[in-house]
């Protein structure tokens, strides 16, 4: 039982968290959320051990393995990405290297060191299959497959990919490992739509138990059976998923400002009978009473994290109808097209998601809209259109000289102190943070305030490239709310599929150098293209006869019937390779000592030739329950493959 006890931590002047006592297994996947900077990373790294508590106590069991995803790209070791995958199981690589050695000696070596290498390979085979070596670089491809990366990827050297996809590498390397307590410190920031619902499926059949801090809300809620919510300092739990934490929040919420408002009402009564009869010699006794019961009273206090974030963008001058438009558009990298004669056209209203698979162009389009990559064709903006561009890149664009404070001041076009102030706040600069130099925030710290600026600037067509990235979820939801309300046009991507899904008015599907149209919401948007997919698969399977479809389906019942054979003859299958080896083995030694026993030259020594005899006796008696049991093992896996046959013939043959 992996348990926090009463664990407090500071980071310098900064006050964490106290008395946090936590059984981290008592639900299999849990949620860590809270604001930034409440200590939910630090949180997870005493888990690890990486980092110790002030006070308090950390008990892992000796025999629980642990494995942690930080937010900061390590050391990525390997000659290619599949290899640098597989390095999660260094153990079973080095069984592999064993397994090697032990055949290099079988097939080079006599006499008994051949032997005893013969009863080695055996154990370490069976050891391997145990443990799973032989479908190790299929798992590994499986999961690099889920995460997003084409078999063309898997030779690649790790040095090659973005710093995204090397993140990626780390997750896959991690998920292969497959630890007792797994710690993903916000694995969703840089996957795509597609290799999100892959994790959460992986996750949900995780043997393990698995703790991860995400800002998704939709992912939250797919994938975790408990909150562990860390607030004010004090860390409590909540079963269910993230939508249930929120009810019961919003509940908690309605009684506490319930009890402030009788409270209030308590005090300015009390208040009033003091006032009123203070004077009054009468009444001192029960003024006295009541002045004391004020005094012991605790106050309803909700805190400043039961409120919420609101904000409002700046107001921003009205665009025509037609916001921008793009005719015959090519735009190409070297020989890799990504758009050719590409027309398009964005209106006034119009809240538009970018979806689509990594690399199908969409970051693309949004440079060519914001006119930051050159390309053929033509670009139109429309009338009295304020262009706003927000991408990862922007951070560069800030002074580091400046303050938090000073940053914005220098951009600000007229907006009260008040209305800054408020737009720093959602973004999570507030009080002495404001005052903060630039050079000092971290990575996400500066995306944030380099989108704050842009929001500052009251463009009428936005167009954003991951805009919730670095964001928690109250300032993804405060984000979400003032833009649901912007006047002007906006074009966005992101993978957070509750903030496209609660203010999208149009999906824009990227893919093959088109775009497709999807009014309304991203769950409308997949809804069509569950449907289309079933449309296109029907009329592949029309076109090309049902041969196609029967084709697949045999294909699918054939790759079924021969996991169900590796399932149900692998311990078999081993058990007869570990009696083979070993009557190998023994049947070699009663050959050599029967040749040494025939020498009438061994006789004159007595005590040798008495001890050859007894140690061939011994190795026959070992002999005759040995071929037994490996008959018998022979015969039931012999059993098998003749069903398993019978079965893939049935399925290889299904439809001809």
């Amino acid at each position: 039982m992996i348990q926090l006890v009463d664990i407090s931590k500071d980071f310098g002047p900064q006050h964490l968290f106290s008395n946090v006592s936590w059984h981290v297994d008592r639900f299999p996947r849990t949620g860590l959320v809270g604001s930034n900077g409440a200590g939910k990373s630090t949180l997870l790294k005493i888990l690890t051990g990486n980092v110790e508590p002030d006070s308090g106590r950390v008990v892992i069991p000796s025999s629980d393995s642990i494995g942690y995803l930080a937010q900061e790209i390590g050391e990525l070791d390997g000659d290619t990405a599949l290899q640098c995958v597989l390095l999660g199981r260094r153990d079973l690589l080095e069984f592999e290297a064993r397994i090697r050695a032990l055949e290099s000696t079988v097939a080079h070596t006599e006499g008994e060191l051949r032997d005893s290498a013969i009863v080695q390979l055996g154990e370490v085979q069976v050891q391997f299959e145990h443990q799973g070596g032989y479908t190790l670089e299929s798992r590994a491809k499986e999961i690099m497959a889920g995460l997003g990366f084409a078999q063309s990827d898997f030779e690649r050297h790790p040095r090659e990919f973005s710093g995204g996809w090397r993140m990626r590498l780390l997750l896959a390397q991690l998920l292969l490992t497959s630890p007792d307590l797994l710690l993903l410190d916000e694995p969703t920031n840089h996957l795509d739509l597609y290799a999100l619902k892959w994790l959460e499926t992986f996750l949900a059949e995780y043997p393990g138990t698995v703790v991860l801090i995400a800002h998704d809300r939709a992912f939250l809620n797919r994938s975790v059976q408990a909150i562990a919510a860390l607030e004010d300092g004090k860390l409590r739990l909540y079963p269910g998923n993230y939508d249930a934490y929120v009810a019961t929040r919003e509940l908690e919420r309605e009684q506490l400002d319930k009890q402030s408002r009788v409270q209030a009402k308590k005090v300015a009564e009390t208040q009033a009978f003091i006032e009123r009869f203070r004077s009054k010699a009468t009444k001192a006794k029960q003024v006295q009473s009541r002045v004391k019961a004020l005094e012991k009273l605790d106050s309803v206090e909700i805190r400043a994290t039961e409120r919420g974030i609101e904000f409002s963008l700046p107001p921003a001058a009205r665009t025509g109808h037609v916001v921008v438009s793009l005719e015959g558009v090519r735009k190409a990298y070297d020989d890799l097209v990504v758009y050719e004669s590409l027309d398009f056209r964005a209106y006034r209203g119009e809240r538009i998601a970018l979806v689509g698979p990594n690399g199908a162009g969409k970051s693309t389009l949004l440079k060519v809209l914001a006119d930051a990559t050159p390309f053929e064709g033509a670009r139109h903006l429309g009338e009295h259109v304020e262009v706003g561009y927000f991408a990862q890149h922007q951070v560069e664009s800030l002074n580091f000289e400046n303050t938090v404070i000073q940053e914005m001041l220098e951009h600000n076009q007229g907006h009260t102190l008040n209305v800054v102030r408020g737009l720093l706040g959602a973004f999570r600069f507030s009080g002495e943070a404001v005052d903060k130099p630039i050079k000092l925030l971290s990575g996400g710290e500066k995306n944030r305030l380099a989108l704050a600026r842009l929001l500052l600037g009251s463009p009428n067509f936005l167009l954003m490239d991951e805009p919730t990235n670095h964001l928690d979820i109250a300032s993804r939801a405060a984000l979400e709310r003032a833009l649901s309300g912007f006047k002007g046009c906006l074009v966005f991507i992101s993978h957070d599929r509750h903030f496209i899904n609660h203010l999208a008015t149009k999906i824009l599907h990227v893919e093959h150098q088109r775009v497709m149209d999807y009014p309304g919401t991203f769950d409308e948007y997949e809804a069509r293209r569950a449907v289309e997919k079933a449309a296109a698969d029907e009329e592949a399977v029309s076109e090309s006869g049902p041969r196609e479809g029967v084709r697949k389906a045999k294909r699918r019942t054939l790759a079924e019937a021969r996991k169900r054979r590796r399932d149900a003859t692998s311990k078999l299958r081993a058990e007869v390779a570990a009696h083979e080896a070993r009557i190998e083995a023994i049947e070699t030694g009663l050959s050599e000592l029967d040749q040494e026993l025939a020498r009438p030259s061994t006789y004159s020594d007595p005590a040798r030739a008495k001890g050859l005899a007894q140690t061939r006796t011994r190795l026959a008696a070992e002999l005759e329950p040995l071929m037994e049991r490996w008959s018998e093992a022979q015969s039931e896996l012999d059993q098998l493959d003749a069903l398993f046959d019978e079965e893939e013939r049935e399925a290889d043959g299904a439809g001809d």
